[in-house]
């Protein structure tokens, strides 16, 4: 039952990726400045655990690319893979040592830092001519309200998911 639970939970949280990258679109904020696809891999992590917020992000960029167009599969979601799935995995491992919100932190700075290996290694073998920390440097300052907001709203939902109580069994509401 809680790995249904779990799958459940994932799953929804990939979807609500896939929503957030559409909205924030429409609204004409683009992702690298909002972060939308960010949220699902940490909250996976903090809300079921290490090994979920992982696969949650190595999954969501490149399903988000294919079934959307954005990000474009090169080089954007190539490189947000390892950065979001440090980002699931950190959250998830460090919480129960550092708590929500130092875990965030942390899981925010080993995520870009993925990302920086990442570019390093991949962006020349893909022929980009880019030097690694511009482009991270540019990353960060452009990215930064939405790492502000991360800050502010994955705190925020966790303490609130956290508290909604399941419908019991017997509830009617329960069966359909």
């Amino acid at each position: 039952m809680r790995r249904t639970r779990s799958l459940t939970l994932a799953a929804l949280l990939m979807a609500a990726g896939l929503a957030l990258g559409l909205v924030f679109h429409a609204l004409g904020v683009g992702g690298q400045v909002a972060l939308p696809l960010h949220y699902p891999p940490l909250l996976a992590g903090f809300l079921l655990g290490g090994g979920w917020g992982m696969a949650v992000g190595a999954l969501l960029p490149p399903v988000s690319a294919l079934a959307t167009g954005m990000p474009p599969l090169f080089p954007s979601a190539l490189l947000m893979i390892p950065e979001l799935a440090v980002y699931g995995a950190a959250s998830g491992y460090l919480r129960r040592s550092l708590g929500v919100i130092p875990s965030l932190l942390a899981a925010l700075i080993l995520g870009r830092a993925a990302w920086g290996l990442a570019a390093w290694v991949l962006l020349p073998l893909l022929g980009f001519r880019i030097p690694v920390l511009a482009a991270l440097g540019s990353g960060l300052l452009l990215g930064l309200p939405g790492l502000l907001g991360q800050i502010v709203v994955v705190p925020l939902l966790v303490r609130r998911i956290e508290t909604l109580r399941p419908v019991p069994a017997r509830h009617p509401l329960a069966n359909g």
